[in-house]
């Protein structure tokens, strides 16, 4: 059985821009200035491994849980209200559910907040199976988020299709072993997408008589 897995930030839900105000604002008492650049650099692409990677540099890296902790925080304070679904997610959401598709997904994101932003959005009410970074051994590129998300849909990951809006994203599909639809988001449309088994403006732009080419 074919199932759909997704990414959340940047995918399903427009929260880029709510994580990068909060990185900035968790960061910058220990002296680091986030850019934009950096944030896509290091968050959306890995590039420089993000929030640890800038910590050690600055001679904090024993401050990484407390740090963590509170970007999730200003996160939330951030979004609360800020949060909507990228375009066309409800509808193609709808025509999935409809079809009887399973759905699972897979964010590079922590529990704590890949769940409030679900809830935020009306997305654990559609979509039962979740799986962050923090929950598997490797994070993305690494293919742990997927096979798990896999796993407790009870599906083959052959047979899995991901949906990912960044290359480090696309990479964790590929690595475990599915088909990855890229979607880039605006932070990420410079991204290398080759090796992307189909690439779309829109994730309604998707035909479910793809899936008979798995």
């Amino acid at each position: 059985m074919t199932a759909f897995l997704f990414d959340l930030d940047g995918l399903l839900v427009d929260s880029e821009a709510v994580h990068f105000r909060a990185y900035q604002e968790t960061l910058n008492p220990y002296g680091i200035d986030i850019t934009q650049e950096m944030f896509i650099e290091s968050w959306l692409s890995g590039t420089r491994y993000g929030t640890r990677y800038y910590l050690d540099e600055a001679g904090h890296g024993d401050k990484f849980d407390e740090a963590r902790a509170q970007k999730a925080e200003s996160f939330r304070q951030h979004a609360i209200g800020h949060l909507e679904l990228m375009p066309g997610v409800a509808e193609f959401l709808e025509r999935v559910q409809a079809a009887g598709i399973p759905m699972g997904i897979g964010t590079g994101g922590y529990q704590h907040e890949y769940s409030f932003t679900m809830k935020q959005c009306g997305l654990d009410k559609i979509i039962s199976v979740a799986v962050g970074g923090d929950e598997v051994e490797k994070n993305k590129p690494g293919p742990d988020v997927y096979l798990e998300a896999a796993r407790q849909l009870g599906v083959d990951p052959a047979t899995c299709i991901v949906f990912e809006n960044s290359d480090i994203g696309m990479h964790a599909a590929i690595n475990a072993g599915m088909k990855c639809v890229t979607i880039p988001s605006r932070w990420t449309t410079h991204q290398d997408f080759d090796g992307a088994w189909k690439q779309l403006k829109q994730i309604n732009e998707f035909d479910l008589g793809w899936i008979d080419q798995v």
